[in-house]
């Protein structure tokens, strides 16, 4: 038998500390800006959803879905000094707090997102 992993968590008959989900897709789009010694960037991931195969048989019907999650990070930058040798970032990472889509047994799956 074939088992086709994608769009699953791939979890029916693995460990769920060892399996790792197989989204449809997985992007990552980006922007920067600078401006003399000022610079602004933007990413923006994206995960789709999976269906949670947790302790399912291939044959069984599909009942629950881990849903897909985006997410927006941003980074500030300042270049300073008599030749701009210093370099101050702030960042933040999920600027907008979005939680991670809920899954059986783990409450989310670390191979799509992360608190």
């Amino acid at each position: 038998m074939v088992y086709d992993g994608v769009r699953h968590r791939s979890n029916y008959q693995t460990s769920p500390l060892t399996s790792a989900a197989t989204p449809r897709w997985r992007n990552i789009a980006g922007i920067d800006l600078s401006l003399g010694d000022h610079f602004l960037s933007g990413t923006w991931r994206y995960v789709s959803s999976v269906i949670d195969d947790y302790q399912q048989v291939v044959s069984a019907p599909t009942v629950s879905r881990v849903g897909a999650w985006a997410v927006f990070d941003v980074q500030y930058g300042l270049q300073f000094g008599a030749e701009k040798q210093y370099e101050l970032t702030l960042g933040m990472i999920n600027a907008f707090d979005k939680a991670p889509a809920k899954a059986l047994y783990t409450g989310y799956l670390s191979t799509l997102g992360n608190p």
